[in-house]
Formats: structure tokens, C-alpha cells, sequence
């Protein structure tokens, strides 16, 4: 995982997400963070117009500034890049993924108390770059402080693993970090794995995840499947919640639960979430 793009808006929630990032990438080994800021909503929302080259200097100004607060965080041979453009942020994304290889995208969450403005469990920058398949996306939430990833927690729906499991994302950050792998399925009553089903989904899981280490837990839970798998995370003390990205769902209903954002906020677990 060499190269990893944090899409910035210069508050501190999105500080708190680069800072996490930079963490990581030490502890990745990876070689380049990728920092791109869109002005588009400066030159449509500002009262009196700016030319476009001077919302550039702008923002090239405040990239710099925010490069060199990283550059205390990281080892001295990863590089930092600056990008900055008026299109929106998801086609500022895509463009730079045509140009270049990234291995992950890392985006801050805005704070929990807000996420529901709108009836909307997520902010519109995070659903629109939720929306982009190329690459895996890592949310990491407020107040979030790194250590290092030990433990990687995986939520699936084991009757759902098939050729299009993201093996070789999964395979990457586990195995680039170091970590031990605990995958878990919550059985509801609504929704019983048991039996033979249960046994195709484990002789899955060794096909799929065949060379990887990796414990393998059925959480019996009365509850609704976010609260209960962030209550394993906490019990567990796991550092990296891992969710493919068909669960988009459970991922709006993470934060959109009371007592997930309760279980979210004292736990402060980012969330790493691969495409199928």
C-alpha cells in the first residue's frame, strides 16, 4: 500500500484524519500521501468572485502549511504531494486516480452530533466518495488518536462471500501491517447461519482467505448487527474495523444508531472499508 490520498477541507477534523493517516503510513512503510483540496464550493458560495488563480494560491498556501505540520509525523523518506482544482471532490478524486495508483482513500468524519442533519447519517463529501469503487476507502472518526494496527477486526455476511470478496485488499492490510485478523458474523434470529450453511461459509472463508491468519467468531446477538459488532470491537480492543463495501447500510446504520455513536465515540475505531 504505497500510496494513500487524503482529501482535505483544512479543519481540524480533517487534520485529525491526515494525522491518523500519517500512523499508519509509517507503519505501512508506504512512500507517498497524496493531499487534494477542492475550491469549488469557494468560487460558487463566496459573496464576490475570486479568479481561479487566486483560490489556487490559496489553496496551494494552506496544502503547504498543512504539509508541513505532517512532515513532523512521518519518516523523512515518504514524499507528500499537493493537489488542488475547482471540481468537485468526487471528479478531483477520480482524475487523480486515472493519473496515478493509490491504494487507499483516508477521509475524515465530521463531528457525530451532526451526522444526522438532514435525515443524513453522513456528510455529502463522505457519501460521494463512499460512491467511488476504484479503491478502498478508510473513515477514521473524530478525536481518533493512532496507534498501532495489532488487531483487525472483520465484519461480514458470511452468505455473501463469494468471487467478488475483496481477498487482495484484506490480504494487504493485514498482512503489511502485521496484524491479527478476527473475523465475525452476527447471527440474528431473523437470520440464522447454522448447519450446513454454516459450513459452506466457513469452507468459504479458507478458500477466500486462503495463507491468511485468522480467527473466526458467530456473535449470537439479539441486537441490531452495528451496536453488536462495536461492542465486540471494544471487548476485543481491536484497532481496525474492516466492512466490504455492499454493507453501506450497516455503515450509515453505524452511525446513525444511538448507541453506536455512543459505543463509536469512546472506542474511536476507524474503519476501513474494501470494495468488492
Amino acid at each position: 500500500m504505497k500510496n494513500v490520498l487524503i482529501p482535505v477541507d483544512f479543519s481540524e477534523i480533517s487534520f485529525a484524519a491526515a494525522r491518523y493517516a500519517a500512523g499508519l503510513v509509517s507503519q505501512l512503510h508506504s512512500e507517498t500521501i497524496v493531499l487534494y483540496h477542492s475550491y469549488a464550493e469557494v468560487l460558487r458560495d463566496t459573496g464576490f468572485v475570486n479568479t481561479d488563480e487566486q483560490e489556487q494560491e490559496a489553496c496551494m498556501s494552506k496544502l503547504v502549511f498543512m504539509k508541513k505540520r505532517l512532515q513532523k509525523l512521518i519518516p523523512s523518506d515518504v514524499n507528500i504531494e499537493l493537489f488542488c482544482d475547482k471540481k468537485t471532490v468526487k471528479k478531483g478524486i477520480q482524475q487523480i486516480l486515472k493519473e496515478r495508483t493509490v491504494s487507499f482513500i483516508v477521509m475524515g468524519v465530521s463531528g457525530l452530533e451532526h451526522l444526522d442533519r438532514d435525515d443524513r447519517a453522513l456528510g455529502k463529501h463522505t457519501r460521494d466518495i463512499m460512491s467511488i469503487k476504484e479503491v478502498p476507502l478508510l473513515v477514521v472518526p473524530r478525536f481518533v488518536k493512532f496507534r498501532p494496527v495489532t488487531k483487525v477486526a472483520l465484519s461480514t455476511d458470511l452468505k455473501g462471500i463469494d468471487d467478488n470478496f475483496p481477498t487482495v485488499h484484506i490480504r494487504k492490510i493485514v498482512e503489511q501491517l502485521h496484524a491479527e485478523l478476527e473475523i465475525i458474523y452476527v447471527n440474528l434470529p431473523q437470520n440464522k447461519l447454522e448447519g450446513e450453511e454454516k459450513q459452506k461459509a466457513s469452507e468459504a472463508l479458507k478458500i477466500y482467505l486462503q495463507g491468511i491468519n485468522y480467527s473466526f467468531q458467530i456473535l449470537e446477538s439479539e441486537d441490531d448487527v452495528p451496536h453488536s459488532v462495536l461492542d465486540f470491537v471494544q471487548q476485543s480492543n481491536s484497532d481496525l474495523l474492516v466492512l466490504v463495501s455492499k454493507d453501506y447500510n450497516f455503515f450509515n446504520r453505524l452511525f446513525h444508531h444511538s448507541v453506536s455513536k455512543r459505543v463509536l465515540e469512546e472506542t474511536h475505531i476507524p474503519v476501513f472499508i474494501a470494495r468488492e
